[in-house]
């Protein structure tokens, strides 16, 4: 047996798997096997060496004639890739932390996942000018988008719930967000220095605005909080 831990070793985070001989890639992104009688597999990697510009993690992929179900994207599996332009992920479960960190050249990302987004699992792309959220998207870590310069706009999907601490901080090109109508708690700082934005819609579910949410948002002229079904807990800073 041999234990493989992901690219997030060298930082003491990662998910650990046996049989590293499982491991097998398909278009620059590597996988391994989880379990053969499920046929499930994880992301745990990527290539480094001989990189893909469009990067597509499907729910399913198939290798070798066999189709398997692709679960989560591990911590850390497409680090610091400066060679992505665009990437679709549809897997089905969640998107690990710093999964996609720090990739310097992706354009557009799609997202469709059937679980979280890690912390900072997208952060510090500072080309990043659109980031589409599926509906099957559920909770959005801290820190998840913070420092994408580039951002322009971003729509919470209904299906989420909580936008974790410092979401969106320092996205300093965003200029507009929709907070979708499931959200019931913004925390704290989630677009603390967005300074172009000029409008946010909340929906209208929301029962908690935490502390210092829109703090340093110079541009801010339009806040839409009229819909909201009940009373609104604003957290004093």
């Amino acid at each position: 047996t041999v234990n493989y831990v992901s690219s997030a070793a060298n930082y003491g985070f990662g998910t650990e798997y046996t049989n590293l001989s499982s491991m097998f890639e398909v278009g620059g992104v590597k996988y391994v096997l989880v379990s053969a009688k499920d046929r499930t597999c994880d992301v745990i990697d990527c290539n480094y060496n001989n990189p893909v510009e469009d990067v597509v993690i499907d729910s399913l992929v198939t290798y070798r004639n066999v189709k398997l179900k692709v679960r989560n994207v591990n911590d850390y599996a497409l680090y610091d890739n400066d060679d992505i332009k665009s990437a679709v992920i549809k897997n089905n479960g969640y998107i690990g932390k710093y999964a996609f960190y720090d990739c310097d050249s992706i354009n557009d990302a799609f997202i469709e996942n059937c679980g979280y987004i890690g912390q900072s699992a997208f952060s510090d792309n500072d080309n990043l000018k659109s980031a589409t959220l599926g509906n099957e998207v559920a909770d959005i870590y801290n820190y998840a988008f913070a420092e994408c310069d580039v951002l322009e706009e971003i729509v919470i999907p209904d299906n989420v719930p909580t936008v974790g601490a410092n979401c969106f901080e320092n996205c300093t090109s965003l200029e507009r967000a929709i907070v979708g109508a499931g959200v019931k708690l913004l925390n704290t700082k989630t677009f603390s220095g967005c300074k172009a934005m000029t409008e946010v819609k909340i929906g209208e579910n929301v029962e908690t605005i935490d502390t210092y949410v829109f703090q340093n948002c110079s541009s801010l002229t339009s806040l839409d909080i009229s819909n909201s079904a009940g009373s609104i807990r604003f957290l004093p800073s």
